[in-house]
């Protein structure tokens, strides 16, 4: 069997060590982790609703997968899709379903005036915009 270099861990992040490069995790059942790093990305989650984030009833793997199923016939139908919020999320939802489906008329809008406008100057400047913008 293939050595797999990636493993999930359930826990609570309590301490990174930026000089040593190592992120401290306490498991569900109690015991101290440490972790090594060349790059930490933290993903705190979000507080949006909708079918892209787990149902509270969807108790099941099968109870999920019937969602996603769901919603990708409906994404496939349709002929444009509205993503309402322009930061990062957004941006990749629109990234990906203009992968999958090149031709889809696929619209952001956001109350900003630009597409994740809380990402540094430096960042911001990769981001492309290949169609009209109208603020």
């Amino acid at each position: 069997m293939p050595h797999s270099l990636n493993k999930f861990t359930c826990g609570k992040a309590i301490g990174v060590d930026t000089d040593g490069q190592k992120l401290r995790v306490r498991t569900e059942k109690g015991v101290l982790k440490e972790f090594p790093y060349d790059y930490l990305l933290i993903g705190t989650g979000s507080s949006y609703a909708g079918t892209i984030k787990p149902n509270p009833k969807e108790f099941t793997y099968s109870q999920r997968q019937a969602t996603w199923t769901t919603e990708f016939e409906r994404l496939r139908r349709a002929q444009s899709v509205l993503i309402i919020g322009g930061g990062p999320v957004g941006v990749e939802l629109a990234g990906e379903i203009l992968t999958k489906y090149p031709t889809k008329h696929v619209t952001i809008t956001d109350r900003q005036s630009e597409l994740c406008s809380e990402f540094h100057p430096r960042t911001k400047k990769h981001i492309k915009v290949t169609v009209p913008y109208h603020p």
